[in-house]
Order: structure tokens, then C-alpha cells, then sequence
């Protein structure tokens, strides 16, 4: 029997400080959005966690790899969800601020 996947896209936006270093701070932006999609599952747990896209346009690609592995960071860090019959779908919008 095949399960339905029910695709959920929250809109919850969340702000979160990431650093870096003094040389990055003249070409990134003040602010970047990675949208991190996940599943959970039918216990609560959280798996296949995926950055979906990153919005910043003059970031070089280190830059953005931080950004996404520190996104991966913060939904792994996040706690079981209860309550979920089925698995579950989520896209997940997170702002990075910079800190000057």
C-alpha cells in the first residue's frame, strides 16, 4: 500500500545570527534565505533534511555552504514532532541576519 505524502509549507520565518569573517562582510548581503525542506515522519522524528534553494545573489559559494550546513545544523537540531499520522512534508523559509 503506498502512503500519501502531504506536502506542508510553513510560513514561519526564522531569524537566526550567523557570522563570518571581517573579509566577507564588504560583498554579502545584510540578510540570506535558505528554504530547508524535511520530512516528518510517522513517529515524530525528522529525516531527509534538504536545503531547497538559497536567496543570495552576490554570495560566493563558500559562503553559501556555511550558510546551508548551518540551516541542516538548526533542523537537526530541532525537536520530535508528535501527532503526524502520516509523513509529512515541510519547507522551512530561514533568514540569516548578519551581526556587525
Amino acid at each position: 500500500m503506498k502512503k500519501n505524502l502531504l506536502i506542508t509549507v510553513l510560513s514561519v520565518w526564522t531569524t537566526i545570527s550567523f557570522g563570518q569573517h571581517n573579509s566577507d562582510k564588504n560583498n554579502q548581503p545584510d540578510s540570506v534565505v535558505v528554504f530547508v525542506s524535511f520530512i516528518v515522519e510517522t513517529n515524530g522524528s525528522i529525516t531527509h533534511i534538504n536545503t531547497d534553494k538559497i536567496k543570495c545573489k552576490p554570495c560566493s559559494n563558500e559562503y553559501k555552504k556555511r550558510i546551508e550546513n548551518e540551516a541542516i545544523r538548526v533542523v537537526k537540531e530541532m525537536p520530535k514532532r508528535d501527532g503526524h499520522k502520516q509523513k509529512t512534508k515541510y519547507v522551512l523559509p530561514l533568514t540569516f541576519k548578519r551581526e556587525d
